[in-house]
């Protein structure tokens, strides 16, 4: 069967608080019940903590920077038994 998500995306302003995206040095939260699509290099930050679902873009060459990754229950998706 088909299967489909929302996925907020990294790159839309209106992902953020206040439409401020993440800059260097910064904490990043993905709390439970949001889905986040990485679609664009992150800066430099210094934790990622994922309750809800991190999903990475495997149809693009990305790159994260965080000094720590957090899987706090949450899931963090790269790529499929496919790709």
């Amino acid at each position: 069967g088909v299967r489909w998500r929302y996925l907020d995306r990294w790159s839309e302003l209106a992902t953020w608080a206040n439409q401020e995206p993440p800059v260097d040095g910064d904490y990043v939260s993905v709390p439970s019940g949001q889905a986040l699509l990485l679609d664009v290099d992150t800066p430099k930050l210094l934790i990622i903590t994922v309750e809800g679902e991190l999903v990475w873009d495997d149809t693009r060459d990305l790159h994260m920077q965080a000094t720590y990754i957090w899987i706090k229950g949450g899931t963090f998706e790269i790529g499929t038994e496919d790709h």
